[in-house]
């Protein structure tokens, strides 16, 4: 029988067998000692900050079943944003990539969407234009993907608890400051708020991408750490591209501004089958926590942040909506305005408006996405329109 001195011994061995475990590198790496030094000597510290690894466009035969052996090495869980044009039936390379997301699910990761093709939901501009898809397109890309995904993994994928949708570049949940200011000045959406902030609110309300793939049940990740890797070749970088990626990634990830982070990478890139062991090592010996989806989704950090747009949010707003505008009926001595018949060629109330677009004027409530009111121009649902051209 082990007497108190010994249980104690072994107490104090067993916590500095963690402890080592913690802080050394699973692979040898090289590269691990150095960094861990150099990060401590800038006072890097990791704790009470969380993160949850996520990883879009593969999955890929040749770089993605590599990370997923590190994370499974680590007992990290990840979720995976598939682009299904990887999984079109009968393409090269398909069934491995098959195997690889029944084996991300038979080993706790979340499958999630990323959509079919990898194209805007919504307005996004580059150096060049690109539109977006349309209503229709979006549906058909949802359908897609969600067809390919149950195929892929033999109907797994929607018999998941978490549900999950990531439209490629963000658009369609967080158009950049340049894509609302378009809106705005093209008539396609009728902001209120003055600043960037307030607008992107009423624009995750209003967003037409964000209310389709609620009808398919889906909630929206999106991120608040970017490792940069889409900056970087799809073949592994020098040692010194490589050396300056993992350390930055990591003065970010334990940067106190955001105690939870969702972090997005590729698991395209070659460069993460090595970075991804080595940033999860550091973090680990740093203090810094991986957090399963089930933690991710549960976490009351992300609640109003708008990185995790929740299915039950984005079936409220168009609620908030029409709660909105019968607080503004209610609100008015006058009955709402009427529309004009058209059809009867009655006098318009107040000016006509202008489309540059389609090089014609509209009377007053025409339109379909966008309608005309003493001049101007609103979207459909703009609560100015539903209070004044209510028939």
């Amino acid at each position: 029988m082990l007497n108190l001195f010994s249980l104690s011994a072994l107490a104090i061995l067993s916590l500095t067998n963690v402890q080592a475990n913690t802080c050394s590198s699973l692979n040898n790496d090289p590269m691990y000692n150095d960094l861990l030094k150099e990060l401590r000597a800038q006072n890097i510290n990791c704790e009470g900050i969380s993160t949850h690894l996520t990883f879009d466009d593969g999955p890929n035969e040749k770089t993605s079943g590599v990370i997923l052996n590190e994370l499974d090495k680590r007992n990290i869980k990840a979720t995976f944003f598939i682009t299904t044009t990887n999984l079109i039936p009968n393409k090269p390379g398909v069934g491995d990539r098959e195997a690889i997301l029944k084996r991300e699910l038979k080993n706790g990761h979340t499958v999630a969407s990323h959509g079919h093709e990898h194209n805007a939901y919504d307005l996004r501009i580059t150096g060049t234009k690109e539109a977006g898809y349309s209503a229709s397109e979006r549906e058909k890309q949802i359908n897609t993907s969600v067809t390919l995904l149950d195929r892929a993994t033999g109907g797994q994928f929607s018999e998941q608890k978490y549900r999950l949708f990531r439209f490629p570049y963000g658009r369609g949940a967080a158009p950049s400051q340049k894509e609302i200011a378009d809106m705005e000045l093209n008539k396609k959406m009728v902001f209120k708020g003055s600043t960037y902030a307030e607008k992107l609110k009423e624009y995750r309300r209003m967003s037409p991408a964000l209310q389709q793939i609620a009808g398919h049940d889906f909630s929206h990740l999106g991120w608040n750490h970017d490792s940069n890797d889409s900056s970087l070749p799809f073949k592994m970088p020098s040692e010194d591209v490589f050396r300056k990626y993992v350390k930055a990634n990591m003065e970010e990830l334990c940067s106190p501004g955001k105690p939870v982070k969702v972090s997005l990478f590729h698991d395209i890139k070659e460069v993460n089958t090595r970075a991804i062991p080595l940033i999860a090592d550091l973090g680990s010996c740093l203090g810094l926590k991986f957090l399963t989806p089930k933690e991710m989704v549960n976490s009351s950090s992300l609640t109003n942040t708008d990185v995790l747009i929740k299915n039950n949010q984005l079936k409220k707003a168009p609620v908030e909506m029409v709660d909105e505008i019968s607080n503004l009926l209610k609100s008015v001595n006058a009955p709402a305005k009427q529309c004009p018949d058209v059809a009867k060629n009655d006098s318009p109330v107040g000016e006509g408006c202008y489309s540059t677009y389609l090089k014609k004027t509209f009377k007053n409530c025409e339109g379909e996405t966008s309608k005309c009111y003493e001049g101007k121009w609103y979207g459909a649902n703009d609560p100015t329109i539903l209070l004044n051209c209510s028939l």
